[in-house]
């Protein structure tokens, strides 16, 4: 799988690369060639739970030369590659880059390989890399709003190259213990890097100083004003003051008879819990239609911001069972991929099944073309007369001398061969 983090600098896209993806596969026991600045290994090993000599072993730190020439080295199978600021080695232009380099791009996913790439634009680097993207994770800061030790990230799924739909998005914290595992300053700089303008904060603008707190302190008045109207103060005291005096009342004292109390029957009953329902599986529609019919991509448009396409399920007669559009299976929670000839497509469910659709012919088999049967009865079509061959002649001259063929019997004035 091919992986993408983007955002501006500082906004949490290397952090996360780091603590949600390269320690958790040290831990797992998964080789790991990354090229990120700075790595610490040790911090790396005590975190990942692991020994020096084991991260030492698992992980890998790749030079720029390495990285210009990644096509030209030795992974693992199964491995994890990470490459940071993915802009510098590969820039967007239109030169096709080398074949050995399309080879290792186009045939990573054969040899197990996962590649999280990093920078600060999706449209800065190469289009071999962008059009085999299937997820794109985008880092936005907080310090506007004054949350600078937390990083908001929104998440996308790929429905086709460079084309995809938002999933899901949040917000996380930075973990302090994480901190150092990784270089992101060059030398010297630490010092310089944060350039703090009060005015970017949006709590400290005249709004929230001046306008808010004003507003506030009106409403809060007009609803005490308000409560005090209509339960403890004028108004109530005013609609008492208007009501006229009650009418007297007549009592009436009534003499209770005792009588000794029924006997009474106590019926206990032991109530039982009632059992939680168990929670069924979802119902995977895609999966049910694919498994039991064949499917086909029936019609492709594709713009040059959108894509759409159809797609359909027929038995094993061609009778059509269900259409469903590219829209509604993505809602659906499946990922689509078009091929750029758009002569297939393939949909990948959210645990990794995967099913192929393709053009294939809805024509029944088997069945001889009107043409085609005009032509071997010797039956006039609508520019004429076609005269049989000699091959057919023999195996319908016998039907034809009396004028019959196998259309039936050919209208009066129609003129027969060798008539």
């Amino acid at each position: 799988m091919l992986l993408f983090h983007g955002g501006l600098p500082r906004s949490g896209k290397s952090y996360e690369s780091v603590v949600e993806h390269l320690i958790p596969a040290i831990k797992k026991g998964r080789k790991v060639y990354a090229r990120i600045d700075g790595l610490n290994f040790e911090k790396i090993a005590s975190l990942a739970e692991v020994t020096l000599d084991r991260c030492q072993d698992l992980l890998q730190h790749l030079t720029e030369e390495q990285t210009q020439h990644i096509e030209q080295q030795k992974f693992d199978i199964g491995s994890l590659i990470i490459i940071d600021e993915v802009q510098n080695y590969w820039p967007d232009k239109r030169q096709p880059l080398s074949a050995e380099m399309t080879k290792f791009v186009s045939e990573h996913g054969h040899q197990g390989l996962d590649i999280l790439l990093m920078g600060q634009e999706f449209k800065d680097m190469h289009k071999l890399w962008k059009n085999r993207v299937s997820q794109k994770v985008e880092f936005r800061k907080l310090d506007m709003v004054g949350k600078a030790k937390e990083y908001r990230w929104i998440l996308f799924k790929a429905v086709s190259p460079q084309k995809f739909v938002e999933v899901t998005k949040g917000t996380r914290p930075y973990d302090e213990k994480y901190f150092g595992t990784y270089k992101s300053f060059e030398e010297g700089a630490e010092g310089n890097q944060l350039y703090d303008d009060k005015r970017a904060n949006v709590w400290n603008s005249k709004a929230f100083k001046l306008w808010i707190p004003l507003f506030g302190a009106v409403f809060l008045f007009a609803i005490g004003y308000l409560w005090w109207a209509f339960y403890g103060g004028g108004l109530a005291e005013q609609t008492t003051a208007n009501l006229p005096p009650p009418p007297e009342q007549k009592q009436e004292i009534k003499v209770p008879v005792v009588a000794g109390p029924p006997p009474t029957v106590v019926i206990t009953q032991e109530v039982l819990p009632a059992k939680e329902p168990e929670p069924q599986k979802p119902i995977d529609v895609i999966d049910g239609l694919s498994k039991k019919y064949r499917l086909r991509v029936s019609a492709i448009l594709r713009s040059k911001n959108s894509e759409s396409a159809m797609f359909e399920w027929y038995d094993d007669g061609l009778k059509l069972k269900e259409r469903l559009s590219l829209f509604t299976l993505v809602k659906l929670g499946y990922t689509v991929f078009i091929d750029e000839d758009m002569r297939y497509a393939t949909l990948t469910s959210a645990d990794g099944r995967q099913y192929l659709a393709t053009q294939f012919s809805t024509e029944n088999e088997g069945r001889v073309p009107d043409a085609k049967i005009r032509e071997v009865a010797g039956y006039p079509d609508r520019q004429g007369f076609t005269p049989p061959t000699e091959e057919n002649r023999s195996s319908s001259a016998g039907n034809l001398a009396d004028g019959w063929g196998v259309l039936g019997k050919a209208p009066e004035g129609v003129r027969q061969p060798g008539s």
